[in-house]
């Protein structure tokens, strides 16, 4: 059961901004099956698809080590990519409805990733036939403050006019320092008391959840 209202000032959403890996794309599958090869060769047991999110969770030095996986990272991250393969991952359910929603709306969606692979992005929303409803694509960006201030500075816009969906911790403290609207994405994966825990303002689990937040703020 959500909050009924948000911890906000009634003020209209002018911009959507999304990341990408775990909020548009449902990445996790491929990710365990990559990892799950990555622990099989280190011996090590992985722990259920379900509470993976809070590995995610940890510093990028800690994850391999704290499950007991002692390889060099050196060795591990190519491996890793390798496996991931061509990264046409499948969207969330909702992901189309809530971008062709917010266009009829006239706001605009801007997605963010630090993801350092814009063609592999790119191709992956084509696939889905979603570029055309994205007003533009901020890509291997490890902080996404300065990208978030970009949008609002672009539509000449108050920050407190832009509402960014993100899945991670980083992605919460990204969007709270920028001075944003920012709202966690679970997706079904288990973070939503970590994400609250963050700082985030509200949850949703599908993307077209969205508009329940905009419609409070309207």
């Amino acid at each position: 059961m959500y909050r009924e209202e948000l911890n906000m000032n009634r003020e209209l959403v002018r911009a959507v901004v999304w990341d990408y890996d775990g909020t548009l794309v449902d990445s996790l599958p491929r990710h365990y099956a990559a990892l799950k090869v990555i622990f099989g060769r280190a011996g090590a047991k992985i722990p259920p698809l379900k509470t993976m999110c809070q590995w995610w969770y940890m510093p990028a030095g800690e994850r391999f080590q704290a499950l007991g996986v002692h390889t060099p990272e050196r060795e591990i991250w190519p491996l890793y990519d390798r496996l991931l393969g061509d990264r046409m991952y499948q969207i969330f359910l909702g992901v189309r409805e809530a971008l062709s929603g917010l266009r009829r709306r006239n706001i605009p969606s801007f997605v963010i990733t630090a993801a350092p692979y814009p063609d592999h992005v790119q191709d992956c929303l084509a696939k889905h036939s979603l570029l055309s409803l994205i007003s533009d694509l901020y890509c291997d960006r490890e902080n996404k403050v300065k990208d978030l201030a970009d949008v609002a500075d672009r539509l000449e816009i108050e920050k407190r006019h832009v509402m960014f969906v993100g899945d991670m911790i980083s992605d919460i403290a990204d969007g709270r320092t920028a001075g944003v609207r920012t709202i966690g994405f679970d997706g079904g994966y288990g973070g939503r008391q970590v994400l609250l825990g963050a700082g985030a303002e509200d949850i949703i689990d599908t993307p077209t959840e969205i508009f329940r937040l905009i419609d409070l703020l309207d």
